[in-house]
């Protein structure tokens, strides 16, 4: 299986532990939330939480986590079906840069986060994700020939990336194989990631998707400079 049930409410409760344990309720629809609390110190009584244990200088008495996520079987046994069955005309498949959904007319891609297999609207979603990243791709193929060869001078933004056919998971996976960026830095403030885009054709000369991104990024300086 792609991933499991299991790991997307972990996901979808921001719990990126993959040991986190996940407590299932019978008989329930309820979505995934945490539960519990972190460890903690208090006085061997227990009674007063000592929030600094190695700057106390007294006898400590530690409390295990009791974190865990909590979320109900029918909701589990959805998430299940989703993975097993992909929406028509698409199956699942992962590669470096994560899980994502293949369509098999064209082979068009999109790359899926765990928040959104767990979506209500999962399958009309994905669908319109994918007809919007295929129309600017094709789009993105036709500046080719306008292009310029000044690649130096062209920096290349989230938004050109997005603007040219690629999904969010598939560019931050990529943004942090070949540039190191964690995603909560980069979704902090995406639009003030501005990458060379020479530099981003020396750490990936043979990426199409890439190749698309530099070409919005010119159309959108070229049109600014007019």
């Amino acid at each position: 299986m792609i991933t499991t049930p299991e790991q997307v409410a972990r996901k979808v409760c921001r719990e990126d532990m993959t040991n986190r344990a996940v407590v299932v309720l019978p008989h329930s629809s309820s979505p995934p939330k945490t539960t519990g609390r972190g460890y903690y110190f208090t006085t061997p009584s227990g009674k007063t939480e000592v929030r600094y244990p190695n700057a106390y200088g007294y006898p400590t008495l530690y409390h295990g986590s009791t974190l865990a996520v909590e979320v109900g079987d029918k909701w589990l046994a959805k998430i299940q079906s989703r993975l097993e069955n992909p929406p028509k005309g698409m199956k699942w498949k992962r590669d470096k840069d994560g899980i994502f959904l293949e369509r098999q007319t064209d082979g068009m891609d999109f790359h899926v986060s765990h928040e959104d297999i767990a979506r209500k609207d999962f399958v009309t979603y994905v669908r319109n994700q994918m007809a919007a990243n295929y129309k600017n791709r094709l789009q993105a193929q036709r500046l080719e020939k306008q292009f310029s060869d000044k690649v130096s001078s062209t920096l290349v933004t989230f938004t050109d990336a997005r603007q040219a056919g690629n999904c969010v998971e598939g560019i931050l996976g990529w943004a942090k194989r070949k540039l190191g960026m964690d995603k909560e830095s980069f979704l902090a403030a995406p639009w003030l990631t501005q990458i060379p885009a020479k530099l981003l054709l020396k750490l990936d000369p043979e990426n199409q998707l890439l190749k698309n991104s530099i070409n919005q990024a010119w159309l959108r300086e070229n049109m600014v400079s007019i």
